[in-house]
């Protein structure tokens, strides 16, 4: 129970963010290129970070939704 704990505490301290670097958008699919970055909240410590893809698909209702996803660890650099 213990370490189920420190982990729960672990994720309400840390944050990911998105910068995303590009956007492009091609009828009913979209594309975003970015960088993911896992920092303690309230300003702290860079813990990881990488770059990401995502593929965004228009739904029937109109609505965006992520359709496929790659990431890779890299480099965290500043968000």
């Amino acid at each position: 129970v213990g370490q189920m704990q420190a982990l729960m505490d672990a994720r309400v301290r840390n944050e990911i963010v998105h910068p995303v670097h590009k956007v492009d958008i091609s009828g009913d699919i979209a594309y975003e290129i970015g960088q993911w970055v896992q920092r303690r909240r309230a300003g702290g410590a860079t813990m990881g970070g990488g770059g990401y893809l995502w593929i965004w698909k228009r739904q029937p209702n109109g609505e965006w939704a992520i359709w496929r996803e790659v990431w890779n660890d890299g480099p965290p650099g500043a968000p």
